[in-house]
């Protein structure tokens, strides 16, 4: 018997087909079958080509559903192309599915707060971010239960490579500036070292003193100044922060040199003078909590208003040897100082240097006071101890300068300093 379709209306119902107003029943598993099943509806036969019609069907009672997927050929892949996204840019990603099974329908979630979308191919661009983004695929065909994928889409991670040479030690006088001076101090400081802090302070004409050690050293250093009667200012810039306490605290102001920089009447734990904004991260935790990275996004917002901002990060952007290496935060950090154009993030992490991590200028403020061998990653020789000085002028970058020496009377030359302990290529 031939099955004919022409001008009259053929249509597949379920695993039934109408033809000429009688209900047939076809069998799903023949290939001719399963074809006319599913296309008699929206693919019509022209009558008189009624010679190049398949042979008849054998009709039966079986349904024309799929066959069940079986656990062999349940897999369902996604492919993105590429698989990871750029760190603070939009990416265009090609994605699409792999599987053995004939699913009808793809839908496509991105978590992006995006509309799904349909299909097996299809392209999606994701926002700038320093997030990994899911996608997840939902897999159907009638009769059969929903098959679900999902993909973890990472942010890049940028190769870290270290740099080679030795610097050498070679010393200048420390220049005169037109613009505003900090003066940086590492580590503990004892009485005998507040005593050589103030003198320097007074002779290079520092305006403002940044001191990491603990709370005692950092109220000595404080008694120290007021027992010199010197008009800079101090500020607190702890290591290792105690519960609730600021990243950056105001110890003495003497004609209010520093301002707090506030978002309305909420304080921010940043402070300015003159044209620059200074802000600090607490990099206490091995990732940076939802909570802090939305305070260095705050602070970051309203100090990169002044001319010059700079951020102080206890823990290094770069590798150092017998220390710490960098860690997941290191990347949160450089990506929000990239964001924000931040002029130099400043580490206390025990070395000095003056580089770049990236599209970031990097340093390190080195200790004043040593008590092991510290150096950076890439050379042999330990490092005196030091202090650092940041000149920013009213035109211009910020200009490092290294005191060393017993009284810290001899500023290192500026090739002496080591220019690259890690950088990331972009």
């Amino acid at each position: 018997m031939a099955l004919w379709i022409g001008a009259l209306a053929a249509a597949a119902i379920g695993g039934a087909l109408v033809v000429g107003g009688v209900l047939w029943q076809v069998n799903a598993h023949t290939p001719a079958a399963a074809a006319l099943a599913l296309d008699a509806a929206v693919s019509p036969v022209d009558a008189g080509a009624s010679d190049a019609v398949a042979p008849a069907v054998a009709v039966t009672a079986t349904a024309a559903l799929p066959p069940p997927v079986t656990a062999a050929d349940a897999a369902l892949h996604v492919i993105a192309d590429p698989a990871e996204l750029r760190v603070w840019a939009n990416t265009r990603v090609r994605l699409s599915v792999q599987t053995d099974v004939p699913f009808e329908r793809f839908v496509w979630h991105f978590e992006d707060g995006s509309e799904p979308v349909a299909g097996a191919v299809l392209e999606h661009v994701f926002a700038e971010s320093v997030r990994d983004r899911h996608v997840t695929v939902e897999a159907m065909r009638r009769g059969q239960p929903t098959e679900v994928a999902t993909l973890r889409l990472p942010v890049e991670r940028l190769a870290v490579l270290a740099a080679d040479g030795e610097a050498r030690a070679e010393a200048e006088r420390l220049p005169k500036t037109d613009g505003t001076r900090l003066l940086l101090a590492g580590g503990l400081i004892d009485d005998a070292l507040a005593t050589r802090l103030t003198a320097v302070a007074a002779d290079i004409q520092a305006q403002v003193l940044v001191a990491t050690g603990d709370e005692a050293s950092a109220q000595a250093l404080a008694q120290a100044i007021d027992n010199g009667a010197l008009t800079v200012a101090l500020l607190h810039w702890p290591r290792q922060l105690q519960g609730d306490a600021p990243p950056l605290a105001l110890l003495r102001n003497p004609g209010d040199a520093l301002t707090p920089i506030r978002r309305g009447d909420r304080d921010l734990g940043a402070w300015s003078i003159g044209d620059v904004g200074l802000a600090a991260v607490d990099t206490r935790g091995e990732t940076l909590a939802e909570a802090e990275l939305k305070r260095l996004h705050d602070v970051l917002q309203w100090t990169s208003a002044y001319r010059v901002s700079l951020l102080l990060s206890a823990r290094p952007l770069t590798q150092t040897r017998d220390a710490e290496l960098i860690a997941d935060r290191a990347y949160r950090i450089y990506e929000y100082a990239l964001r924000h154009q931040v002029a130099a993030v400043l580490s206390a992490s025990g070395v000095f240097y003056d580089g770049r991590f990236g599209g970031v200028r990097v340093i390190g403020i080195g200790e004043a006071q040593t008590s092991c061998c510290v150096r950076p990653l890439g050379q042999d020789a330990c490092q005196q101890p030091s202090l650092s000085v940041l000149d920013v002028p009213a035109q211009g970058p910020p200009r490092l300068h290294v005191l060393v020496g017993d009284g810290f009377e001899t500023a290192l030359a500026r090739h002496a300093l080591p220019a690259e302990v890690g950088k990331i290529r972009r």
